[in-house]
């Protein structure tokens, strides 16, 4: 296991084959949320994705 230089309050979860946490930015826009804005949503998963990797990829 790697160690890391964090705050004592941070948390760290890790994924499973049927549990996937999703990190969305905390600033989003409340408006085009309610509205269903759905490209809006591809950019907050892409926000999202952008800074995922696996160690050992899922089959």
């Amino acid at each position: 296991m790697n160690e890391i230089d964090a705050k004592s309050d941070v948390k760290i979860y890790a994924d499973t084959a049927d549990m996937v946490h999703l990190v969305i930015p905390a600033d989003i826009d409340q408006a085009k949320v309610a509205a269903g804005d759905e490209a809006y949503f591809e950019e907050l998963g892409r926000a999202a994705l952008g800074s995922c990797y696996y160690e050992d990829l899922p089959e």
